[in-house]
């Protein structure tokens, strides 16, 4: 018995994320989010710590829109595991826009994933009303027939499933086919990250710092936006006055920084390119073309 196959599903795991009533509401990204919100593949692809579940969910939950949602972790790479939780993520989206899925959704026995993509194709066209299927850190997923089956469930699906593909890095699917087609919509960095406005509302609105604009816009501009480390600095600053000057030295040595990268960005990398980080750390400078 395959205990990938036959082992039960978290589900927890297909729930919608949901946050504190203290969560930054993004009105300009929940927009962004909604103009390529027909698209039949939604990609939000950026790096750790930029915010792209939050902003996903909040567009969900701001828009109305039924939706079933997959987080992904390592283990997820078995093609039967993987398919198994799509499957009752699409049953989720199904029952949110009003349709009792069938029992065939109920993939609980050993299969062929060709055959588990065809029950899918099958549930899918079925309904008529657009819904959408949230697939978050899909970068975890390695299994190259994954990649593929995903590739002929975009190609066939009916034109009312919406693929919101959360992951920091691009998937190894055909996506310059949808970009001609205009089925791809795509944020990055650019359009997740903080302004300055959003900077001032995180810390005076929501941590209550009373930074000054001059601060504000320091810390802005030295994280570049990135919201993971604008809110390490925020917890770094509690309690204590935050000058223009000791700020020019927050950096990416702040042992709250330190610990974030550590965890969500260096002991996830492959073990060669973790030894390689460490082999080179020690150089002033490195250029990657030498």
């Amino acid at each position: 018995m395959d205990q990938a196959t036959y082992s039960p599903l978290i589900a927890t795991k297909l729930h919608i994320p949901t946050y504190g009533s203290d969560l930054l509401h993004r009105h300009q990204l929940v927009e962004e989010i909604d103009e390529v919100g027909m698209a039949r593949v939604i990609l939000i692809c950026a790096p750790a710590g930029f915010g792209k579940t939050t902003a996903v969910s909040q567009w969900i939950s701001s828009a109305g829109k039924p939706a079933g949602w997959l987080s992904l972790d390592e283990s997820d790479s078995d093609p039967a595991r993987f398919w198994r939780y799509l499957a009752k993520a699409i049953s989720a989206g199904q029952k949110e826009a009003g349709r009792e899925p069938s029992a065939s959704l109920d993939l609980s026995y050993t299969a062929s994933a060709d055959h588990l993509l065809s029950v899918l194709l099958e549930e899918i066209a079925a309904i008529h009303t657009d819904y959408y299927l949230v697939l978050d850190d899909y970068h975890l997923i390695k299994e190259p027939s994954i990649h593929e089956g995903m590739q002929s469930l975009l190609q066939h699906a009916s034109p009312f499933l919406h693929v919101i593909l959360i992951t920091r890095e691009e998937p190894p699917l055909s996506l310059h086919r949808l970009r001609v087609r205009k089925q791809l919509g795509q944020l990055g960095s650019e359009q997740l990250r903080f302004n300055e406005k959003e900077c001032h509302r995180l810390f005076n609105e929501l941590m209550g710092l009373n930074l000054s604009y001059e601060v504000i816009q320091l810390l802005s501009k030295r994280t570049e936006g990135w919201i993971a480390g604008l809110q390490l600095a925020a917890l770094s600053m509690q309690g204590k006055a935050a000058s223009a000057v000791e700020l020019h030295s927050f950096s990416g040595n702040d042992k709250y920084v330190v610990d974030y990268l550590t965890e969500e960005v260096l002991k996830r990398l492959p073990e060669p390119v973790q030894h390689f980080l460490l082999k080179t750390s020690i150089l002033p400078r490195l250029s990657g073309e030498l």
